[in-house]
């Protein structure tokens, strides 16, 4: 570890995504700040009980949930035995003609716990976005937003 006047360098090898770079401790700091910061719409959701579970708890007893891919939610239960499939997968009917494995999803919502948001949630979710946009400096997002409000 190299220490500086000004800042603090540490090495930081074992990031894959940073190689041999150098991150000093200030970014490191507002890298974990803004993380923390752009949680916003996750708190949010997850006050209202919707929220993505990793996919070893999910259930294989029969019931629905919804298993998300990307941007896609798949509306599937566990089949242990499906009647054109190999062996035990997630199914969207019972005469389905593929099946998802577990990795194909980043996680799972239940059915059983999904409801309908009320105007007083969509707007706390609403601010949430723009915060987390914001602390993202994502202007991408912001730009959209200020798009939408002056078409209105």
């Amino acid at each position: 570890m190299a220490i500086e006047l000004e800042r603090l360098v540490l090495s930081a090898p074992h990031l894959h995504h940073v190689g041999s770079e150098q991150l000093s401790l200030p970014n490191l700091a507002t890298a974990a700040f803004r993380e923390w910061k752009r949680m916003n719409v996750e708190k949010v959701l997850r006050d209202y009980g919707q929220f993505l579970r990793p996919m070893n708890e999910a259930p294989r007893d029969g019931r629905r949930i919804l298993g998300q891919s990307g941007s896609v939610l798949v509306n599937c239960y566990w089949d242990i035995n499906p009647s054109k499939l190999a062996g035990p997968t997630w199914v969207e009917d019972d005469d389905a003609d593929h099946g998802y494995l577990d990795r194909y999803f980043s996680g799972w919502i239940d059915l059983q716990k999904l409801k309908l948001l009320d105007y007083a949630a969509l707007a706390r979710l609403m601010i949430a976005y723009i915060d987390d946009a914001r602390a993202m400096d994502d202007h991408e997002a912001l730009k959209a937003l200020d798009r939408r409000l002056k078409r209105q």
